[in-house]
């Protein structure tokens, strides 16, 4: 899990520390930086996988608009794989903007004992119990990812495993359809940010996890009365009910934004809640009111907070989330308009319920 988070001239983030829990809420208005720090960890993710270059991951518009430094900092301490990880990125935007940014340096050191580097001078080679020349990377490109990929060093490989498990999710009903498109499944198996790709995805996580699915659509049915089965069915991905003796059958699609929200939530939570992941989860309560979402979020937070579980970092604006799961879990984020993100500790004011706060802007007095 992310012990501490570090996070230096990126758009609202200047000189920014977070040392954030097993399970954190994120509160505050819009524009606070919340999403911003969800999609900073995700680029992060995709420079390290090797998937983006630096130029993709953080261009000159990353910059923090009102600071004339060229140089951005990310740091990250991770427990895992039985150690402290500290990854350092230092990246170097042309100070004209004509050219793409560089990567200045990039470090990764396991339990203060073995550390590889690399630098825009030397960006080939790498230091550890021996210096080895490393063709093929370029300062645009991670060499921590690249040295992972040739299998030459354990505790690399182990730490993008790691990284490699950072899901960020923010579900659109709306834009999932019903078809299982295999050739899509085939190219990308990862569920995308807004979960359009679902039906895809659902038919071989099915195949590989049974139980862990089944155990989605038994622990989903109480919202959805009568639901047994989603299945392929030829191509379309669809919801089967037995009500009243009789078997209905449903096209995804043809199910309301709520039924399609509940149902790919509890295939996250079932598939994806689990030791080793971090799940990042913006606003994942939409489209679903107070009754249907106190379940999923009191299940979501006890596999968080259980031992071994997997570490959740969630944005939500929704008022039983926020009385939930606030009081011991919420941190407030946020800035002065043209200012730095600063984030705090939760308080409960007075007698007050969080969701109330949230609705005065958080600035009433207790």
């Amino acid at each position: 899990m992310i012990e501490r988070l570090y996070i230096d001239n990126v758009r609202s983030f200047v000189n920014f520390e977070w040392k954030p829990d097993r399970l954190s809420v994120l509160l505050g208005p819009n524009g606070a930086g919340k999403t911003l720090l969800l999609e900073t960890l995700f680029a992060l993710r995709g420079f390290v996988t090797g998937a983006a270059s630096i130029g993709e991951t953080f261009d000159e518009l990353s910059r923090t608009r009102w600071d004339s430094r060229t140089v951005q900092t990310i740091e990250l301490d991770v427990r895992a794989g039985g150690g402290l990880y500290r990854y350092r990125l230092v990246v170097e935007q042309d100070a004209g903007g004509r050219n793409d940014p560089l990567v200045a340096s990039e470090s990764l050191q396991f339990n203060d004992v073995e550390k590889v580097e690399f630098k825009t001078a030397d960006l080939g080679l790498y230091r550890g119990a021996q210096t080895k020349a490393m063709p093929g990377t370029r300062p645009t490109r991670s060499g921590v990812g690249a040295l992972s990929s040739i299998g030459q060093n354990e505790f690399v490989r182990a730490f993008q495993e790691w990284i490699w498990n950072l899901w960020l999710l923010r579900p659109d009903p709306r834009a999932m359809s019903a078809r299982v498109d295999r050739r899509r499944v085939a190219r990308a198996p990862w569920l995308e940010k807004d979960l359009s790709n679902f039906a895809a995805w659902y038919p071989p996580t099915l195949a590989s996890q049974p139980r862990d699915v089944m155990n989605a659509i038994r622990a989903v049915e109480p919202a959805l009365p009568g639901l047994v089965e989603v299945r392929d069915a030829g191509g379309t991905l669809e919801a089967v009910f037995e009500r009243g003796g009789k078997t209905s059958s449903y096209a995804f699609d043809e199910l309301s934004d709520g039924e399609r929200a509940l149902i790919a939530l509890y295939s996250v939570l079932h598939v994806l809640a689990s030791p080793g992941k971090l799940l990042l989860l913006d606003e994942p309560d939409n489209y679903l009111g107070l009754r249907e979402i106190q379940p999923w979020l009191a299940e979501l937070s006890d596999r968080a907070l259980r031992s071994g579980g997997p570490q959740v970092i969630l944005i939500s604006h929704h008022p039983d989330a926020l009385n939930f799961l606030a009081p011991e879990h919420g941190w407030r984020m946020f800035r002065d308009p043209d200012s730095q993100t600063r984030i705090q500790r939760f308080e409960v004011q007075g007698n007050l319920e969080p969701a109330e706060a949230a609705a005065r802007g958080w600035d009433e007095p207790q």
